[in-house]
């Protein structure tokens, strides 16, 4: 699929967007109900690419939401985000990879995300 500039510029405006809605929401959680110890992987990012952290979007201990992006991940080739994609809230309990370390094989742990369990 090939993106031209005009709809590259609508979704960074549609993301911008998103994200100012967000910092203007103040989100109060109780943070000793979030429990469950969820780790995240770095993705296969294809064609035998590793990766490394390029930037950590959220400090641990920060309230992840749907639609946020928890870091900028780094080939050889490209730069992708990795964003929450389904309904979750919670917290970033740990970075397992710092900014500009080493290039990882897919599935290297990138950090732990708590939960509240259902």
């Amino acid at each position: 699929m090939t993106l031209d500039h005009e709809n590259v510029d609508m979704h960074e405006s549609r993301k911008a967007i998103l994200k100012e809605e967000k910092e203007n929401k103040s989100i109060e959680i109780d943070r000793s109900e979030f429990t469950e110890e969820v780790p995240f992987a770095l993705p296969d990012l294809g064609k035998g690419n590793r990766g490394k952290i390029a930037k950590w979007h959220h400090e641990e201990g920060a309230i992840l939401q749907q639609g946020d992006t928890i870091c900028d991940i780094e080939t050889e080739e490209f730069t992708v985000s990795l964003d929450v994609d389904d309904e979750c809230l919670g917290i970033l309990e740990k970075r397992f990879q710092p900014e500009n370390g080493e290039y990882l094989d897919p599935g290297a742990p990138l950090g732990m995300i708590l939960h509240k369990p259902e």
